[in-house]
């Protein structure tokens, strides 16, 4: 049985960097996403809505705030051959973000202190993790500038091997803090360990590489790149910012509107919806962006073949995904609580045509910033901003309920999806052809 097993692992194994990667990722993904689907129903039953809708306001305040402090450096450091380059792209990421955690701190603790509006609605969810803040955004742009330069070499064994260790502390710190009856500072508490392993084990890992590369760049050297790519960075940044918005921004929307009770049944849907398959997309996300990035250097010309093979998978992909959300009313209660996570299940469901389109077009989308499409994502951000944005306001300030509001919700993140696929699918045609 032992050597059977050997043999199917050479013959997996066997084959381009393309397909390793690919398949190691996939393999360790599955793992690290497995951990956190397993213990959520424990989750459920630890923690109420209410905690995992506070949860999910944190998050989507410290990706907004992240994609800020980061300014999407990370895509400039993975897209860069030169290795002195992306360690300039680092310290530029790591300066910006020390000036974004000072600039939260005290603009946070003004408003906490200062604001009546701070005990009310949304604000008051967040109040007893708001001072998690700044630690969450800390450890969310620190792990993409570090992930960024292991993509920039297509090494994705590591990145993958850091995501295990995080799905296992993760989950561990979230279950004993849950036991503790710490509340939704219990789940934020996790999340914050989960970052946090990761970055120390990409850190250490790669600590002799960045020190020797920051140890031979000079401040003129920081300049000159700097301002050789300010308008890629300016276009790449903005870009990164409002797509954050475009993501988390209905998450705070919801919360102004509706109930943090609301907004914890739809996290848990959202979790729901991307588990079944983002342990294999992260590592088709990953495999292709460095496969991308080396296309883009290199000169070669099979990046269009690699964009069609990965197109099929990620269609077939799609398929099951939908259904399995169009499926959530039949499972949801019974697997996550009864009554209190029922109503999860429709939710689920709801979200299927965004989860969908999202898998197959965010995967594929980095093609269009590395060849020069930074302006067009930047503008394609800013019109699904837009469009999610008055979707959700007219909704909810017509009267509508909270599953009619998230299935509009929905239907819009799925049509700008489809946009974005297109567009790289132009992309890869115009620039990689065969």
């Amino acid at each position: 049985m032992i050597k059977k097993i050997a043999h199917i692992r050479k013959i997996l194994l066997e084959g381009s960097r393309y397909k390793k990667n690919l398949i190691h990722g996939a393999l360790a993904n599955a793992f690290t996403q497995a951990v956190p689907l397993l213990v959520l129903p424990i989750l459920t039953r630890l923690y109420v809505p209410d905690d995992f809708g506070t949860l999910s306001i944190y998050v989507a305040i410290i990706s907004i705030l992240g994609s800020v402090a980061t300014f999407r450096m990370d895509w400039f450091v993975s897209a860069t051959r030169n290795r002195f380059r992306a360690a300039v792209g680092l310290a530029l990421g790591l300066a910006l973000l020390i000036c974004v955690l000072l600039a939260s701190i005290v603009m946070g603790a003004l408003f906490l202190l200062s604001s009546p509006a701070s005990n009310t609605g949304i604000f008051s969810a967040i109040r007893p993790v708001a001072w998690l803040i700044p630690i969450g955004v800390a450890g969310y742009s620190l792990f993409s500038l570090t992930s960024a330069w292991y993509v920039r070499q297509a090494r994705i064994r590591a990145l993958s091997s850091s995501r295990m260790i995080q799905g296992v502390i993760g989950a561990a710190v979230g279950i004993a803090l849950g036991f503790a009856g710490a509340g939704a500072v219990g789940l934020v508490g996790g999340s914050i360990a989960n970052t946090s392993a990761g970055v120390v084990k990409l850190f250490r890992d790669a600590s002799s590489e960045l020190f020797s590369a920051a140890t031979r760049i000079r401040s003129g050297y920081i300049k000159k790149v700097a301002a050789a790519n300010a308008r890629h960075m300016a276009f790449s940044g903005g870009s990164s910012v409002i797509n954050s918005m475009g993501l988390f921004l209905p998450t705070l929307m919801f919360g102004l509107f509706f109930s943090a009770h609301e907004v914890g049944l739809l996290a848990l849907a959202q979790k729901i919806a991307i588990a079944p398959t983002s342990a294999i997309s992260t590592a088709i996300y990953q495999s292709f962006w460095g496969e991308a990035a080396q296309a883009k250097h290199s000169q070669r010309n099979d990046l269009q073949n690699t964009f069609k093979r990965t197109s099929l998978l990620l269609f077939t992909l799609s398929a099951p995904l939908f259904l399995f959300c169009l499926a959530g009313p039949l499972f949801m209660g019974m697997v996550f609580g009864g009554k209190a996570w029922g109503s999860t299940g429709s939710l689920l469901a709801a979200l299927a045509p965004s989860v969908a389109t999202q898998l197959v077009a965010s995967t594929l989308s980095p093609v269009i910033t590395m060849s020069g499409g930074a302006s067009w994502v930047f503008f394609w951000d800013c019109a699904r901003t837009a469009v999610v944005a008055l979707s959700v306001i007219f909704f909810a300030f017509s009267g509508a309920s909270f599953l009619i509001t998230v299935i509009a919700y929905s239907a819009v993140m799925a049509a700008m999806y489809i946009v974005l696929y297109f567009k790289a699918k132009r992309i890869v045609a115009e620039h990689f052809a065969l």
